[in-house]
């Protein structure tokens, strides 16, 4: 189970077109805020659900953490300088979905007309990353966002320094004002993954991550719970 057209003929049927008055018109943000969805079969504004954004992810995957290369001297990696095996398993947990809606095109006066990004859904999904080595032994909440007609799925997650479980060595300041912020993509057997350990000051990078659909996964889509 799974986890263009002219400018001048799409400003020309958008309520938020330039005025003919040559008055400034641009879309009400309010009327296109992002909004729940009850299940991964509602369709988004049009566009894609959240079971076809599960359709890129598998429920577990095997593959390869590199630590950091070239960091400041100050603070220094302290961590494995070797990489490490690494495994990654994803559940949808019956987390949020919502849906940001496309908005229409800006068609301000005596300017192009921006086109809008096309309506995106995203899913709340329950993440475990673990290497061999310890470094990494965590359980994230990731955001995954998917556009119609992408061809991967984009995912985020931040974990406060306090609520690391592997050995990963916060440097970059106290554990509790540092986070790891981790972004990547989900493209259907493959996955990969980078961490920034951050401060509201610096931020560099804490490793990164390659891997695989695990040979035992069979090719289903993350699980439902």
């Amino acid at each position: 189970m799974s986890v263009l057209g002219a400018c001048a003929l799409a400003c020309g049927s958008s309520a938020t077109q330039g005025a003919v008055d040559g008055s400034v018109t641009t879309p009400d943000a309010a009327a296109y805020a992002p909004y729940p969805l009850a299940s991964l079969d509602d369709v988004c504004d049009g566009g894609p659900t959240g079971r076809e954004l599960l359709s890129f992810v598998r429920s577990s995957y095997a593959g390869t953490y590199t630590p950091p290369g070239a960091r400041p001297s100050a603070p220094a990696w302290t961590g494995p300088t070797t990489p490490s095996a690494f495994t990654m398993t994803t559940t949808f947990a019956g987390g949020t979905i919502v849906c940001t809606p496309k908005h229409p095109f800006d068609c301000p006066a005596g300017a192009p007309c921006a086109q809008p990004p096309p309506a995106k859904v995203s899913v709340e999904l329950k993440v475990a990353v673990k290497t061999a080595d310890g470094t990494l032994d965590e359980a994230l909440t990731v955001t995954a966002e998917f556009e119609m007609g992408m061809s991967s799925v984009n995912w985020t997650a931040t974990l406060l320094g306090t609520d690391l479980h592997g050995s990963y060595p916060i440097s970059a300041g106290p554990k509790a004002s540092t986070r790891l912020a981790m972004n990547g993509r989900f493209q259907g057997a493959t996955v990969d993954g980078q961490i920034s350990e951050m401060t509201t000051q610096i931020s560099f990078s804490g490793g990164a991550w390659t891997a695989t659909e695990s040979p035992t996964d069979g090719g289903v889509d993350a699980p439902a719970d």
